[in-house]
């Protein structure tokens, strides 16, 4: 659910991801009180003016993608190691044929992922983590585009883990009846 900016308040986004199946994405629109589905050809398009695609708003929590990966590097990156690992990815199965992802040493999160096509087309930067609830966790990130202006930035102000959360919380209905 998104507080801000201003135009996006009560914005609300439901993913469901399925191994072995394509995933499936739905937006709440407070505005207009409606859940819309996001279309395949529509997930390639950029979230609300912003540096992120829709395909994108999954990617960011979820880097487990089919194709080659190699780790081909460690090196520092604030006051830890990374390892740098590449990934060529299946054709046409995600916006990007290539990642280039930064994973801190000790707790495996990412730290940058590059995203590539033929070139470099953003970066995301991994600007905070926190460890909550003993769980290592993104708290700010932001997205670019290398030599374009305009950055977006992402701070989650709250999480918590393993409250007992219900499986219908997780459904379209709910997201159509609360916009959450």
């Amino acid at each position: 659910i998104f507080e801000s900016p201003l135009e996006l308040q009560g914005t609300g986004f439901l993913a469901w991801q399925r191994e072995g199946k394509s995933d499936s994405l739905w937006v709440y629109f407070p505005g207009q009180r409606r859940v819309r589905r996001v279309p395949a050809s529509l997930r390639r398009e950029q979230f609300q003016g912003s540096m992120f695609t829709y395909e994108d708003l999954i990617a960011v929590f979820f880097l487990d993608y089919d194709g080659a990966h190699e780790m081909v590097r460690e090196e520092p990156c604030g006051s830890s190691k990374c390892l740098v690992v590449e990934s060529d990815l299946e054709e046409g199965a995600f916006a990007y044929d290539r990642l280039r992802v930064w994973l801190e040493r000790d707790h495996l999160l990412p730290q940058r992922v590059e995203f590539y096509g033929p070139e470099l087309l953003k970066v995301m930067a991994i600007t905070k983590t926190e460890t909550i609830d003993g769980i290592p966790s993104i708290v700010e990130l932001e997205m670019f585009q290398p030599g374009q202006p305009g950055r977006t930035y992402v701070e989650i102000e709250k999480t918590v883990y393993n409250q007992g959360l219900r499986n219908n919380l997780f459904t379209v209905e709910h997201l159509s009846q609360t916009g959450k």
